[in-house]
């Protein structure tokens, strides 16, 4: 009697997983890779904005200091990078120091004293930086009188070819130091107080606008309804359009955005929904940068909520 039981015993201790517990065990094992999965995207995106905050806030101060030290009005702007000849290359966004040349351009059209602006040139001593692909820049459209609404770089890859997404807030951002440092909207040494602010990058003296504005007035990616509109807006990486100078920034991850997305960007009206509006993706989810409003000095801030 005691031989069967241990028999019995052994082989009941032999025996496997039943098909039931296999596949509870799968599925436990499939719910933590999804939460790993996530966790780790989430991860990898803060840390590219957490990346592209730390190297917007070191240009800056690069930029402020140069502003200081040769007692001159010096401008960041953040621009489109993209390489239309690979287009499996990712975009990034690049920004860029530049400094008033002391001249102006003067261009047809635009309205009142819409037909000038100060040149601007891209200095040597502080290097551009990309920001990490996805990154971007973006500010408070204030020329306009819409302080609710967010402008930020094009997505080329969307733009290119043929034109798949509205641009209608599609302008090259940008921050602007006086020769003490401090942030400011105009430039202070220019004669004409209301002039716009351009960079000339390729030194070719083009005015304030595309390169080849035609593919604008002729109907392609932007159809703005004046020609005051075609010196804001970017349709290309080639463009010099006017800068939008702005008080402050927000580094935000615009792949984020666009994963979440449910609506077609190519109308304005939807992407303005959930990108750039008051309840748009840039104002709920990105990263602030201000700025000390007696010294310049860059502070950083977190998501707002």
């Amino acid at each position: 009697m005691s031989v069967r039981n241990s028999s019995t015993a052994a082989r009941e201790a032999r025996r496997g997983f039943t098909l039931t517990e296999l596949l509870v065990v799968m599925g436990v094992l499939a719910v933590l890779a999804v939460l790993t999965a996530v966790g780790v995207r989430k991860i990898s995106r803060e840390s590219r904005v957490a990346s592209g905050v730390n190297s917007v806030t070191s240009i800056l101060g690069a930029a402020r200091a140069l502003a200081i030290r040769e007692n001159d009005v010096v401008v960041v702007a953040f621009r489109p990078i993209w390489d239309v000849t690979n287009r499996q290359k990712p975009q990034q966004t690049e920004a860029v120091v530049a400094r008033w040349s002391g001249e102006r351009s003067y261009f047809a059209g635009g309205g009142s004293n819409a037909n000038v602006a100060d040149r601007f040139y891209v200095v040597n001593e502080v290097p551009p930086i990309r920001l990490p692909a996805g990154i971007k820049v973006a500010g408070p459209l204030y020329e306009f009188g819409n302080d609710d609404i967010w402008v930020t770089q094009p997505e080329m890859t969307q733009l290119n070819p043929t034109c798949k997404e509205a641009i209608d807030y599609s302008r090259m951002v940008a921050v602007m130091f006086a020769p003490d440092g401090s942030l400011v909207t105009r430039n202070p040494r220019s004669s004409a107080g209301d002039s716009k602010v351009y960079i000339d990058f390729n030194r070719k003296d083009l005015s304030p606008a595309d390169n080849d504005p035609q593919d604008v007035l002729a109907g392609g990616c932007a159809n703005p309804g004046s020609n005051f509109q075609l010196y804001w807006m970017q349709d290309d990486v080639e463009d010099e359009s006017n800068l939008t100078v702005v008080p402050f920034l927000a580094v935000y991850d615009d792949r984020a955005a666009r994963d979440n997305r449910s609506l077609d960007w190519s109308a304005a009206a939807n992407m303005l929904l959930e990108l750039n509006g008051p309840q748009g993706f840039i104002t709920t989810n990105a990263d602030r940068i201000h700025f000390n409003r007696y010294t310049g000095v860059a502070e950083t801030q977190g998501q707002d909520q």
